[in-house]
């Protein structure tokens, strides 16, 4: 499977933007009102933002995931049978059991990538976060280490794409009312909201990258250059130094 990997993906979206290509859907359309959204999903498990709209826009083009097991542990979710003969799962499982990785057997972390099942033991695996395709495992030495598992099942959609004029409308209306709310919330929060809004500004800044890519794909003229997320990053990374520091004040 050809791997996608954009400014503005995490390791999740990104294996959801190549499955959705391996299924033949032209994904850039899903993007086209990202700029605007600012009420996102906290994932309290995986500690990030994550787009609602780009979810529900990818569905509305024809890509469903349907999850195997709502619980998160790695005991639950190995009891599940791996996905059958060619169909495309998107997995989740400790980076340290990954051999891949480059943290393998060295440290803890939450990773997404692309399995398809070849035979009864052996699983073809693909990640897009390292631009790793076709890497062929025992299915026996991944399954039991998953905490996740999504099957994707293409379905028959037609998602209507908003032109720039119709976003930018809904900008201007949006925005004044986001930026006052964000900058209450940065007056008044404690440290753990800090903590918040700094993946708060993240989600924000990968949006508005997936946007650019909408603008870029369509040939239509924008003015996201680096400076401007530049001046997000600087927000987001005072926000993380203002979490962890105790001259918060001087930060802020």
């Amino acid at each position: 499977m050809k791997a996608v990997s954009l400014p503005g993906t995490n390791c999740y979206t990104a294996c959801v933007l190549s499955v959705a290509q391996h299924f033949g859907i032209a994904y850039a359309p899903a993007f086209s009102d990202l700029w605007s959204e600012t009420d996102f999903r906290y994932e309290k498990d995986f500690s990030v933002y994550a787009s609602r709209r780009l979810t529900e826009n990818l569905a509305g083009l024809g890509l469903s995931l349907r999850r195997v097991a709502p619980s998160l542990s790695a005991e639950a979710i190995g009891k599940e049978p791996t996905p059958i003969d060619g169909t495309t799962a998107i997995a989740g499982a400790d980076a340290f059991f990954i051999p891949w990785s480059p943290i393998y057997a060295l440290a803890h972390e939450k990773h997404f990538f692309i399995i398809q099942k070849l035979d009864a033991e052996t699983l073809s695996c693909s990640d897009p976060a390292y631009q790793r395709e076709d890497i062929r495992i025992a299915a026996k030495n991944i399954v039991p280490h998953l905490f996740d598992l999504r099957y994707a099942v293409p379905t028959a959609g037609r998602l209507r794409e908003l032109p720039p004029s119709r976003e930018a409308k809904t900008i201007l209306r949006a925005h004044p009312a986001a930026k006052r709310i964000l900058g209450n919330r940065i007056a008044s929060g404690g440290q753990q909201e800090l903590l918040l809004l700094g993946r708060y500004a993240d989600a924000m800044i990968r949006n508005r990258q997936l946007y650019r890519h909408y603008l870029n794909s369509a040939a239509h003229a924008h003015g996201f250059d680096k400076a401007y997320f530049d001046r997000w990053q600087c927000l987001k990374n005072g926000l993380f130094k203002a979490h962890l520091l105790n001259k918060r004040n001087a930060v802020l």
